[in-house]
């Protein structure tokens, strides 16, 4: 059964799916120059590429945002957050920026 996803297009299968996010995660390695065995650095990744990182204590429930401050990317991390949290949120952020073209909020 097709799916249709207007930032991707139309994705005919769960293995297209897998084989495509393996492809884009070495792009991803390759981009940021931390090799394969090494542990993946989220937060080195977005600083190399240029967008600002900044550790906040954000409201509720929120543990991440993306937003323009002073013309440049800025990805905030809720401060508070476990470590493992943190790492997502900003894998997460990060993938807003640049696979779905995201702009960051005012």
């Amino acid at each position: 059964m097709a799916v249709d996803y207007p930032q991707f297009g139309t994705i005919e299968s769960r293995s297209y799916i897998e084989v495509r996010i393996k492809e884009v995660a070495k792009q991803i390695r390759a981009l940021s120059r931390q090799g394969e065995s090494d542990v993946f650095d989220p937060f080195a990744f977005a600083r190399d590429i240029g967008i600002k990182v900044q550790m906040a204590e954000l409201p509720g429930t929120c543990s991440g945002r993306l937003r323009r401050d002073k013309g440049y990317a800025l990805i905030e991390i809720n401060s508070r957050d476990s470590r493992v949290r943190q790492r997502f949120t900003m894998c997460h952020e990060t993938c807003s920026r640049l696979l779905l073209g995201i702009r960051p909020s005012h």
